[in-house]
């Protein structure tokens, strides 16, 4: 789950949600071990609703939410639980602060 600082300036430069959230606590990024197959890409995106969005990129998901993260699928622990995924999330204004290490 390890990323360099070119990727994440990458995953900043690719986030698919630029001007559609007011708050950076409304965007997490997942930083997965391993690339989803086609039918773990399945599960997930039916977990996309009105207040969940989700794209996925290689190795990163991008989850906007209306909702806070806690109620959330992914917040519960989906990607690891059901999944398998090794994961780690970061909000937004996280992510943008790795990039400035």
């Amino acid at each position: 789950m390890v990323r360099s600082i070119a990727e994440i300036e990458e995953i900043i430069a690719n986030n698919p949600y630029v001007g559609q959230f007011e708050s950076d606590k409304d965007v997490h990024v997942f930083f997965l071990g391993s690339e989803l197959t086609a039918e773990q890409k399945d599960q997930l995106d039916e977990k996309a609703n009105d207040n969940e969005f989700i794209m996925v990129d290689g190795r990163t998901v991008y989850y906007m939410l209306k909702i806070s993260i806690l109620d959330s699928a992914l917040g519960k622990g989906f990607l690891d639980k059901k999944l398998k995924i090794v994961n780690t999330a970061r909000n937004w204004r996280t992510t943008k602060k790795l990039a400035e290490l």
